[in-house]
């Protein structure tokens, strides 16, 4: 009978854990696509930011990318080459930097060689405290190539393949936050 009690109150206590669900939207605006996603996670924010910007170890948990370079600097000015699955691969300066706050960066579409089919992109995590735990959040802005269908066919198909890729995101990034915090 007692275990009968503790088994069913540990089932209603384990009923009762919330996983925390990334807050992710993606909306358009003069031809812009802006996608965010915000994440609460178990980790001090030093812990948050040092996963934030491990450059090579973004390749562990961003769907989309297969591998990270850092090709010269730190912080400000800090250029990187991101390789795709399927062997594309392109640059990206961090143009926004506040250590242990404030992470941005914009891609380089004007290049010839960019694969897909944007013709302006950048993105900007941002990691704060809240209560006795830390919230990231990521931004990317999209603005699609294209005459006005072409812009509105990506648009409309962007849409739920950003949010899906930034709601994965955020939750391999708050497993892996979660598990260096806990050592």
């Amino acid at each position: 009978m007692a275990v009968a009690f503790f088994a069913t109150a540990q089932f209603a206590g384990a009923a009762k854990i919330v996983k925390p669900i990334p807050v992710a939207d993606v909306r358009s605006k003069n031809g812009t696509l802006i996608a965010t996603v915000r994440r609460e996670v178990k980790a001090p924010t030093e812990t948050v930011w040092d996963v934030m910007t491990d450059h090579p170890g973004y390749a562990d948990v961003a769907d989309n990318i297969t591998k990270v370079e850092v090709l010269s600097g730190q912080g400000m000015g800090m250029k990187r080459r991101c390789h795709g699955p399927k062997g594309e691969s392109w640059e990206e300066t961090c143009d926004l930097f506040v250590p242990g706050r404030d992470f941005g960066f914009r891609i380089h579409t004007e290049v010839e060689d960019y694969p897909y089919p944007i013709s302006e992109l950048s993105g900007k995590w941002l990691v704060k405290p809240v209560r006795d735990e830390s919230e990231f959040s990521i931004e990317i802005i999209a603005k699609p190539k294209g005459n006005i269908l072409t812009r509105w066919l990506f648009t409309l198909i962007a849409r739920q393949q950003f949010k899906t890729v930034l709601i994965h995101l955020a939750d391999a990034w708050a497993s892996r936050m979660e598990r260096e915090a806990q050592g």
